[in-house]
């Protein structure tokens, strides 16, 4: 959720270094390789775990690669720090071989999570899956009480409910619709 949250248009596509809520909201507007491969893993994940398409993932990942290929560089190194703002690095200028390995190994990992999309259908067991998990969340939200709880006496819809075509998702647009809306909590 916070790569959902906080990366944007605002910060080049590129993960705020963290969020502090307390005693002040404040994003930190700058990155580090580490944070930029976390970010393009945390697409994959979102995407394997079904909570979003192929074509969300192909977007996010080449909003940031393309804003990756843009900062300014130490001899073809990621510099540690950007200003996630204005996209310049941040002093003292340094390399940092951590972070460094730390993006290799996310370039490496995602590769073959991309590369296998081709053999991924559109809407696979995974997409509604997770649809599943976002229902369920949301439906045990809307019957917990102000303080996060259940009142006594209300139904459990996470046990309640169960996604029927899960196993044999539907192979067009017009059946996933079609899916969608015929969900209903079963009795």
């Amino acid at each position: 959720m916070f790569f959902d949250t906080f990366i944007g248009p605002e910060d080049h596509w590129l993960p705020p270094d963290n969020y502090q809520e307390h005693p002040v909201a404040v994003i930190a507007h700058r990155t580090s390789p580490t944070n930029m491969g976390l970010a393009l893993l945390a697409n994959l994940c979102a995407y394997d775990f079904g909570y979003i398409s192929a074509g969300k993932l192909i977007e996010r990942t080449a909003k940031a690669l393309r804003t990756m290929e843009g900062l300014e560089r130490h001899q073809g190194h990621f510099f540690n720090w950007y200003d996630t703002q204005s996209l310049k690095p941040l002093p003292p200028l340094y390399i940092s071989s951590v972070d460094s390995g730390n993006l290799a190994g996310h370039l490496l990992t995602l590769r073959p999570g991309l590369l296998g999309l081709a053999d991924h259908q559109i809407l696979g067991t995974r997409w509604f899956e997770g649809l599943s998990d976002t229902l369920r969340i949301a439906m045990d939200a809307a019957v917990a009480g102000p303080e996060g709880y259940a009142p006594a006496g209300s139904p459990n819809f996470c046990r309640t409910w169960s996604p029927r075509f899960v196993p044999n998702p539907p192979r067009s647009w017009l059946c996933g619709s079609a899916w969608i809306n015929y969900q209903r909590p079963l009795r």
